[in-house]
């Protein structure tokens, strides 16, 4: 759910609102009563400030303590998904196929108040059926808890059920979660066709810290307990990540499997950046930190753009190589990768793109996470930025689609009006969107041409109005006729352009123009009767 503020001003005042020492929006506001909402949402507990400065510059803080969970939904949204295909089975082994069988997967939440999200899952495969509801909780500023349970039917009568509790508790500095499921001996879903074949219960806690000065520490434990003749699951883990003022960052890490066979992982890895989008790496991994690799890589830019990743070292012995390249425009992407493994080698090229709907009609787009906008600049070839990065230019109906927008938060798009036809102006040159996941806003951005048109003046005898006469114009404004007639003016935003012509000796003519709706101007419209 959104975040919302609210407060009075005695007198015309500047609004500031803070959220954990970060500043996330700054506006002008008239005296009185005020409500901010659609403010982006933090995950985890902190505290919302708002400063109100009057023109004395003396302030006057609100402060509000908040809590915030990814779990939840704001009142009224849904989430949902359909998924259907076919299973991959052994993906690293020499058996490597898939499922003769299709199945088919339905999930979906929905926002019932900002402290509630309901949940529903469907699966289908085969034999097997199973259904599933949740529940996210809030509990004020405490935590989430999470509440489930399931049923399915396999093998044609073959019934079975499962429960799940959890609870998570988010903050700054401190974050702690527990979750437990529960499986009856008949249960059934996918990943564990079979009955009994889940775990009879799985329990996992996870404990993060921020230790100060860049340091953070988290620790976390699975424990698995079968029906069947199998053996329990435990697995421990820890890491310890440091960050480095201008230096890059150190990351550690432990995996410890303690049942049913006693072993450990270790993982080590150092980052340096090399600017905006480029860094270096050097990693370790393994029980003696015998895999090592070296790697360097650019991202691509947000909008179009190319990056390039490539790696050498050495896996379990072997000497390992492996690269890719991405090359993006505004409407697809293609990657390009390789790997060599000692004497093995293998590759692929993809290419991905996405069609955005809306009520402004199908527009082709690359394939990214989050929420899209369709961009209306009023004029082609014109740049829009998101977040100061460049997206790309609109194409010739004016139009571009902004993908990858961040979902549920304030996504400030902007667009360069130095690129509008001279004839063009733009009231405002920025505007912030907040779309949901998947979503596809439509931004028009309040674009205005300066309408021109050129004509000759002829009076009913054929000839032309005399140069240097005075033509009087329904706006209130006047002008002076050139050789041969000539009138150059600017249309009005409505209506037609109308006007009285005198010159010397008395003599008068009325004219009225009426504008076309066309968009291409300057226009010289030949002759223009005056009667």
């Amino acid at each position: 759910p959104y975040l919302s503020l609210a407060g009075s001003a005695r007198v015309p005042s500047v609004l500031e609102i803070w959220t954990d020492q970060m500043l996330i929006e700054r506006r002008r506001i008239p005296p009185g009563p005020f409500r901010v909402d659609d403010l982006p949402a933090y995950t985890g507990a902190g505290e919302m400030r708002a400063v109100v400065r009057d023109g004395g510059g003396a302030p006057r803080v609100i402060s509000q303590p908040f809590y915030s969970d990814p779990s939840l939904l704001a009142p009224g949204l849904s989430d949902w998904s359909l998924e259907y295909g076919y299973q991959r089975r052994d993906a690293f082994s020499a058996d490597d196929r898939y499922d003769r069988e299709p199945f088919a997967v339905f999930s979906g939440r929905r926002g019932v108040s900002d402290q509630l999200t309901l949940g529903l899952r469907g699966e289908h495969f085969g034999t097997l059926s199973m259904a599933a509801a949740n529940a996210h909780l809030r509990l004020w500023r405490l935590g989430t808890v999470e509440v489930g349970g399931g049923v399915s039917r396999s093998d044609g009568a073959r019934r079975g059920s499962a429960s799940v509790l959890g609870f998570s508790r988010r903050s700054r500095f401190f974050s702690a979660g527990v979750r437990q499921i529960h499986t009856s001996r008949g249960f059934a879903e996918l990943g564990y066709e079979s009955p009994g074949s889940a775990p009879a219960l799985q329990r996992q806690i996870n404990l993060g810290l921020t230790l100060g000065h860049g340091a953070s520490l988290s620790l976390g434990r699975i424990r698995r307990t079968y029906y069947q003749d199998r053996a329990d699951q435990i697995f421990d883990t820890a890491g310890l990540t440091l960050s480095l003022p201008g230096s890059g960052a150190l990351l550690m890490s432990v995996f410890r499997a303690r049942s049913p066979v006693a072993d450990t992982l270790y993982s080590l890895a150092f980052i340096l950046p090399l600017g905006h989008r480029s860094n270096v790496s050097a990693s370790a991994g393994g029980p003696h930190l015998q895999n090592r690799l070296l790697s360097w890589q650019t991202n691509p830019p947000a909008g179009p753009g190319v990056g390039v990743r490539a790696s050498t070292g050495t896996l379990f012995g072997e000497p390992a190589q492996e690269g890719s390249v991405i090359a993006q425009n505004q409407d697809v992407s293609f990657q390009l990768y390789g790997r060599q493994r000692g004497d093995q080698s293998s590759g692929y090229a993809e290419l991905r793109g996405a069609l955005v709907a809306n009520r402004e009609g199908v527009f082709p787009s690359r394939s990214r996470p989050g929420g899209y906008a369709v961009v209306d600049a009023g004029a082609p070839g014109v740049r829009v930025f998101s977040a100061n990065h460049l997206m790309g230019r609109t194409g010739k109906n004016g139009t571009l689609v902004v993908a990858g927008l961040l979902p549920y938060q304030a996504n400030p798009l902007r667009l360069a009006p130095e690129d509008l036809p001279l004839n063009a102006s733009v009231a405002s040159d920025g505007h912030s969107v907040i779309p949901a996941a998947h979503q596809a806003l439509a931004v028009r951005f309040p674009v205005s041409y300066a309408r021109y048109i050129s004509g000759h003046l002829t009076r009913t005898d054929g000839t032309p109005v005399p140069a240097g006469a005075r033509a009087d114009l329904t706006a209130g404004r006047s002008t002076v006729i050139g050789h041969g007639g000539l009138l150059h003016e600017r249309l009005g935003p409505a209506g037609p352009l109308a006007g009285t012509v005198r010159w010397a000796g008395g003599g008068q003519c009325r004219f009225a123009i009426r504008p076309s709706q066309r968009r291409h101007y300057p226009v010289d419209l030949g002759e223009i009767p005056c009667r």
